[in-house]
């Protein structure tokens, strides 16, 4: 799909654009491709960082074609440092879950960066609030879930927690008096 969006923005030039971003693409695909990788440590990121970062290109061709050729390919360098950086962010945002666990949808609103948040704790606090808070089970059901004690099950909601009103706090969704 990418690579069709690609060619349908690159249709859209006139014809001098499109050869001269033809030229410009051929040359510098190879070394912001080689950036791409040292960006995100794995080839398929790398692809995928920089197909966003040629679309952003050619989203922006008005201030492509403005910019000085000399200063054309540090600025799209530029531009894949950003779209790597996205697509970082978002990978952080995601944390697999188990195999067997259907993942409540979203509600609107605030409670997705606090989702967020949950997700992107350490594994042992991470299931136990999930099962707690997003799915709103019992302490035993969590215990039997997670083949924990009773105990043990407390005493990981109550650091988990802990934890969790640290990072609201970090994030702004809570400050120090609540």
């Amino acid at each position: 799909m990418t690579h069709t969006m690609l060619l349908s923005l690159i249709s859209t030039l006139d014809q001098m654009q499109q050869t001269y971003f033809h030229g410009f693409f051929e040359e510098q695909d190879p070394l912001l491709f080689r950036y791409a990788v040292y960006l995100m440590r794995d080839h398929h990121q790398a692809e995928e960082a920089l197909q966003n970062a040629w679309l952003q290109c050619l989203s922006n061709r008005e201030t492509f074609f403005a910019i000085p050729e000399n200063i054309r390919p540090a600025w799209m360098r530029s531009v894949l440092r950003n779209a790597a950086h996205d697509l970082y962010r978002q990978a952080r945002r995601f944390v697999p879950l188990d195999d067997d666990w259907d993942a409540p949808a979203p509600d609107p609103g605030d409670t997705d960066g606090i989702v967020s948040i949950i997700r992107s704790m350490p594994e042992q606090y991470r299931q136990v609030l999930e099962l707690k808070f997003l799915l709103e089970w019992s302490d035993e059901m969590i215990a039997q879930k997670l083949g924990l004690t009773l105990n043990a099950t407390y005493t990981r909601i109550s650091r988990g927690k802990k934890l969790l009103r640290e990072r609201l706090i970090q994030e702004g969704y809570a400050d120090e008096t609540n």
